[in-house]
């Protein structure tokens, strides 16, 4: 393994380190695979420090800093809920397509 793996390795677990956050979501008993359509939405500060790392990060796995933060959610998620499969949507532009075109897109 490289040296920049062995850092990111080591960081995460001293960020994931300690007690596992417990969730605050009920579970409704409801195990349909029916839409909800149930949000929150919710504003996290980065400093400008921890941005540039993860800009670097992305350039480095040939990625972009959405996918990373997204991927960072997800794992979060995961944590806070025990819940092995999760999703989360987002719009994505069509810019092939005539128009002004977008499309849900989930992400897993």
């Amino acid at each position: 393994m490289n040296l920049l793996f062995n850092d990111q390795l080591l960081f995460w677990e001293n960020q994931l380190a300690g007690p596992v956050i417990e969730s605050q979501h009920q579970a409704s008993g409801d195990n349909s695979d029916e839409a909800s359509f149930q949000f929150n939405c919710y504003s996290i500060e980065i400093n400008e420090a921890l941005l540039g790392e993860l800009r670097v990060l992305a350039t480095k796995e040939n990625s972009t800093l959405f996918i990373v933060l997204l991927t960072a959610l997800i794992a979060a998620l995961h944590v806070c809920t025990g819940q092995r499969e999760i999703r989360v949507g987002t719009l994505v532009a069509n810019p092939a397509s005539s128009g002004n075109w977008s499309h849900d897109r989930p992400f897993r």
